[in-house]
């Protein structure tokens, strides 16, 4: 019966703990095969678009098909936190979830640092943390809206 209240209450929090796990993993990847997991999806991306009258350069397809990754894992990851705080808030405050917004995008390009052919770059931390700070706005506003009706 504990087990079960536990979980009721914290199983929220797992899932934010699981991403976490996955995000660091991505960037845990060599650098070969995460721009091979790039290509993959961007000519996935391009068979769907097949037929239409567009035309791309490629290397920029490329790149923002990376940071758009970065921006939806850690949208994902926003989202997590948001109903896993309305579960069960772990913060006392909402600055201490503001340092998790910024923390855990540093941590994961510092991970990226000591990756083989991977770099740390700034601008995908400020784009982690939008993509936070994107769910968890969102979400916030949808309750806000809902609540005031």
């Amino acid at each position: 019966m504990k087990t079960k209240l536990f979980f009721r209450k914290y199983g929220l929090w797992l899932l934010v703990i699981l991403q976490i796990a996955f995000m660091f993993s991505q960037s845990l990847t060599p650098g070969a095969i995460s721009s091979q997991n790039s290509l993959t999806t961007m000519n996935f991306i391009l068979c769907l678009l097949k037929g239409l009258p567009l035309h791309f350069d490629y290397k920029i397809l490329h790149v923002l098909i990376r940071k758009c990754a970065h921006f939806i894992e850690y949208f994902i990851f926003g989202t997590f936190i948001y109903f896993a705080d309305q579960a069960s808030p772990i913060c006392k405050t909402k600055r201490s979830y503001l340092l998790i917004f910024f923390l855990i995008p540093v941590i994961d390009e510092l991970l990226q640092s000591i990756t083989p052919n991977r770099s740390c770059q700034f601008f995908d931390m400020v784009l982690d943390s939008f993509g936070i700070l994107c769910a968890y706005l969102l979400f916030s506003f949808i309750k806000q809206r809902k609540e005031s009706k």
